[in-house]
């Protein structure tokens, strides 16, 4: 190996060469290998200092990925079906409220992997014993991150939230026997006329549900989530 005239190795680049030079004989591969994991660091299993590929998307987000994609493989097939839910509002955590990307990473990850509402309320009671009351965006997250885990494996396939307007999507009108007892329940809890409503099936044969005149915003977001939850899980 050759290194540049006027050249200093330092740190990591230098102990690894110094193993090399150290390590010639027959069989001194695993001596080099666990060299090198104590150069780079191996991690902190179930902390936040990790290496490589885990430390992009933490321990256990990338168990996860892992655990689905040898299961696609393998042709191992969940019946689970988890709305998709868009929004024309501003949701996350601002750095003025939590600071720290690792932090923000964290929760973000915690509220995807979530599959229970005991979860999700155990990620806000966190939220709120570090970081104090939530601001809007951050609640309206909390919100419909909660709406994803309540509607999955329900009728309701996609939500999309816009300014006095809701999208419903749904494969069927279950749980209710008819259209017009579906029609009946969207008219009740809405408060709203048959003129606020439009029904269009899209290629699929999904069924999309337009819902007009209804206040939509970081304020309204947990009646609009009642209201769903009477709607699909009543």
């Amino acid at each position: 190996m050759f290194i540049p005239s006027g050249t200093r190795l330092e740190g990591a680049p230098f102990q690894r060469l110094k193993t090399l030079e150290q390590n010639t004989r027959l069989g001194s591969g695993y001596k080099i290998a666990l060299k090198d994991l104590d150069i780079r660091g191996a991690g902190d299993l179930f902390g936040t200092k990790q290496s490589g590929a885990v430390s992009s998307v933490g321990f256990h987000m990338y168990n996860k990925i892992l655990k689905d994609a040898l299961d696609e493989e393998r042709g191992i097939k969940k019946n689970v079906s988890i709305p998709i839910i868009s929004s024309a509002f501003d949701s996350g955590l601002p750095e003025d409220y939590v600071s720290l990307v690792e932090d923000r990473l964290y929760y973000y990850q915690s509220l995807a992997m979530a599959d229970s509402i005991e979860k999700m309320s155990a990620i806000e009671s966190g939220l709120r014993d570090r970081f104090g009351l939530p601001p809007p965006e951050a609640s309206f997250l909390l919100e419909i991150s909660k709406m994803r885990v309540l509607f999955t494996n329900t009728s309701l396939k996609k939500l999309s939230l816009f300014k006095n307007t809701i999208v419903l999507t749904v494969v069927s009108f279950f749980p209710f026997m008819s259209f017009g007892d579906f029609n009946s329940a969207l008219l009740t809890l809405f408060k709203i006329t048959e003129k606020n409503l439009s029904f269009k099936t899209n290629k699929n044969k999904n069924i999309s549900i337009s819902i007009s005149g209804t206040d939509v915003g970081y304020s309204s977001i947990k009646k609009i989530s009642n209201l769903l939850e009477s709607l699909f899980l009543k």
